[in-house]
């Protein structure tokens, strides 16, 4: 569920979710987002904002987690 809830609110490709660490959601930022490397279709880093629930909800998901675990 939570993996369709990102990939809904962001747009990320399958490859893109697949790749997404804890490192790369920045629930410090403002707004909240997630990042990935340029090893994307475009060639391009990715930034894209999380809603508000979205980000609640990979907090809890998160919790503990070391950096480098997947989302």
């Amino acid at each position: 569920r939570l993996l369709y809830l990102v990939a809904f609110a962001t747009g990320l490709r399958r490859g893109e979710l697949r790749r997404l660490t804890a490192a790369g959601v920045r629930l410090d930022a403002d707004p909240p987002e997630v990042r990935l490397d340029a090893r994307t279709k475009s060639g391009r880093p990715i930034r894209q904002p999380l809603p508000p629930g979205v980000a609640a909800e990979l907090a809890a998901h998160l919790a503990g987690r070391p950096p480098a675990a997947p989302v």
